[in-house]
């Protein structure tokens, strides 16, 4: 996923401006350059302080948080663990994003970005064990939660590649955050895909960015 246009919401913590604002971005070691290009744009456009954690399945293995069985249908290793986001941010603020065939549920690509209101009650039921044995229907459709008690984000914040469009000389229907949901252009076979170039220029940045640090 990548922040687009260069413009972001002013988005806190309670409105509190002096803590990080957490975000939680799914890691799959095999897609590791599309993490460090979404932390690089998240860092490099935020209005406010932001504090990224990776969401690493051999990590959350290591600690215990994380024992379920991977299946064929899962298209990344954050299939499942990234319901663990209200857990790992101790039930506070936060937002979690992220970027194989996929298994298709109502409301599906909802949970590719989430802003979380971690401290409410029933997100406190996304415990380790629930995260772990309930279906993926359960988890990505937020059965643990009430039709009235799931808000909405403008689509712009999840913009499906392939699917949203972008109104022609309309600046509000452009991007904010982009979900390659098809196959980002880090893979070859999609390295021009819409909104590849976006992605691209983001990868650039960040190596020669990169290339600086280590010099």
């Amino acid at each position: 996923m990548t922040l687009a246009n260069g413009e972001a919401h002013q988005v806190t913590n309670n409105g509190d401006l002096s803590k990080p604002f957490k975000i939680f971005v799914g890691y799959d070691p095999r897609e590791d350059l599309a993490y460090e290009v979404c932390r690089h744009s998240i860092l490099k456009r935020s209005s406010v302080p932001v504090e990224i954690t990776p969401i690493v399945q051999s990590d959350l293995r290591e600690k215990g948080l994380y024992w379920r069985e991977r299946n064929k249908l899962e298209s990344t290793e954050f299939s499942f663990s990234r319901f663990l986001t209200p857990y790992l941010a101790n039930y506070n603020e936060t937002t979690k994003m992220d970027g194989a065939v996929q298994t298709l549920y109502p409301r599906k690509n909802w949970s590719s970005m989430v802003l979380y209101n971690c401290g409410h009650p029933k997100n406190k039921g996304l415990t380790p064990e629930v995260v772990n044995n309930q279906t993926g229907a359960f988890l990505h459709r937020f059965q643990w939660l009430e039709d009235d008690e799931i808000g909405s984000i403008p689509s712009i914040w999840n913009f499906l590649e392939g699917h949203n469009k972008v109104v022609e000389n309309d600046s509000k229907t452009f991007p904010k955050a982009i979900h390659y949901t098809r196959g980002g252009p880090w893979f070859e076979a999609w390295k021009n895909c819409e909104f590849a170039d976006l992605w691209l220029n983001e990868m650039h940045d960040y190596i020669e960015e990169t290339k600086l640090n280590a010099s």
